[in-house]
């Protein structure tokens, strides 16, 4: 068993649906023992004022800590990982950590209630009922969590994990979300030498289809599936499609929070055209990479995968 300390690091989105899913992940953490067990819980919150004083007087146990509050959203989870990222980097004691965030709670749709719900019930299940063997993984790699894939680069689908500070201090700041919105996802990977993977699908990109097959509930604990030298970064920057897109529509003047909230689809041909499809309002064009490079002459792109926003 660990002895190092442990963090939880908790973002909360006090938006939409927020007290039913924080009540709904409160109780795990709660009835799991894992509250008990950590040093703290250090919850940031993102929305009104008035949605804190819910979340101060429902999150009552003696180890949850408010540590700041934002009404504008738009920093989305960065905001609270890069204060975690600080505290790895000044800690003189190693430490680890958990990182969960208020999934769903801007989702309007019952189908894409019901997705979301089940995928995070799968991540909670996979790291906070069972953390104590993610506490002993972590004795010897660097990240654990659930639902590994390397599609566009590797991360843990969902953005729940648990990680060794020392790890974590490795890492570079997370860009701008407002223009790079996947990267708070993607960030754990960055990295990645060395990780363990509780819960797997395919070892692909997790689709709709396969969240809504999940019972999370009855979800026998796997045989680890791990990791190793899952990916090597140069020191050349890499934007991946998604940020190339991005950009693109926010030079023709759309706003970047209209991007997460509408929809966007696009795709990178392998002759260097980008396809972007933006549904409100539809918008479709294509630039080759020359003209991608008179646009944004310092960046410069390698990876040829679909994605969905």
């Amino acid at each position: 068993m660990s002895t190092h300390p442990i963090f939880i690091y908790f973002h909360m989105a006090a938006i939409g649906r927020y007290q039913e899913v924080l009540k709904d992940m409160y109780s795990l953490l709660h009835l799991s023992g894992l509250l008990d067990r950590v040093v703290e819980c250090r919850c940031f919150i993102t929305g009104p004022l008035e949605n804190k004083d819910w979340i101060l007087s429902y999150f009552t146990h003696p180890k949850c800590k408010i540590m700041a509050h934002q009404e504008n959203s738009f920093s989305y989870e960065r905001f609270t990982l890069d204060v975690l990222h600080q505290h790895a980097q000044e800690s003189q004691e190693p430490f680890q950590v958990l990182y969960i965030h208020s999934k769903g709670v801007s989702k309007k749709q019952p189908r894409d209630i019901v997705v979301s719900d089940v995928w995070r019930k799968l991540m909670m299940h996979t790291l906070v009922t069972h953390y104590s063997s993610c506490l002993h993984h972590l004795e010897t790699h660097e990240t654990v969590g659930s639902m590994f894939v390397t599609i566009p680069s590797p991360h843990y689908s969902g953005n729940f994990w648990w990680a060794n500070s020392s790890y974590i201090r490795t890492l570079p700041k997370i860009r701008d979300p407002m223009i790079y919105y996947i990267d708070t996802e993607l960030w754990i990977g960055l990295s990645l030498q060395n990780a363990v993977s509780l819960y797997q699908r395919d070892g692909k990109r997790t689709t709709e289809s396969d969240i809504l097959s999940i019972r999370p509930e009855s979800i026998p604990l796997l045989k680890p599936t791990l990791y190793k030298a899952v990916h090597q970064y140069s020191g050349t920057e890499t934007i991946h499609p998604v940020h190339t897109a991005s950009k693109i529509l926010l030079h023709l003047g759309y706003d970047a929070f209209e991007l997460r909230n509408h929809g966007l689809c696009f795709d990178l041909c392998e002759s260097h055209v980008v396809r972007v499809i933006y549904d409100d309002p539809p918008v479709v064009f294509s630039m080759t990479g020359q003209d991608l490079k008179k646009l944004f002459p310092t960046l410069f792109y390698r990876h040829y995968h679909p994605l969905i926003l």
